[in-house]
């Protein structure tokens, strides 16, 4: 519940071997609570980062954070700014809908590509190379006809030829 947490790099066969590149991680957090060794006007940042407003930073707070909110509320005020803003939340919303969707159809594609291999498997081995074929495809119209080749064929060699994979 420490408000800053510092990592340096290690090594972990040699307890207390330091690489000695004085790289550090710095890992803020927002929610912390332990004040103790943290600095005053970090404390109030992170207060002022977890929710944005005039009421979260003292009074007698660092003047950089009371100038960084004043330029937010302009930003905040600006029509062309909040326009803006709900453009790019609205591309953003669009861009994860449709990484979801992609997701979605990708597992449907996957979850078929296994059914096909499980019909086939009652009619002996497939092939290595056809059945990585059919497990990269993404077609999902194609998928959807291999299994109902899949389902109909009596063999291997017969599900093969009809579906492209000699």
């Amino acid at each position: 519940k420490k408000y800053r947490y510092t990592f340096a790099n290690y090594c972990e066969e040699i307890p207390g071997l330091k690489l000695g590149d004085e790289c550090h991680k710095i890992v803020l957090n927002t929610k912390g609570e332990n004040d103790e060794g943290a600095d005053r006007t970090l404390i109030d940042f992170l207060h002022y980062v977890e929710q944005s407003s005039g009421e979260r930073i003292p009074q007698d707070g660092d003047e950089r954070l009371w100038k960084l909110h004043r330029k937010i509320e302009h930003i905040k005020s600006s029509e062309e700014m909040e326009a803006t803003y709900m453009k790019m939340e609205e591309r953003e919303r669009l861009l994860k809908e449709e990484a979801k969707e992609e997701g979605r159809a990708e597992g449907r594609a996957e979850g078929r590509a296994l059914l096909i291999l499980e019909l086939l498997e009652e009619l002996g081995t497939l092939p290595e190379e056809q059945e990585e074929k059919i497990l990269q495809e993404k077609d999902i119209e194609k998928i959807k006809n291999w299994v109902k080749l899949a389902a109909k064929a009596k063999t291997l060699k017969e599900f093969c030829e009809k579906a492209g994979l000699s």
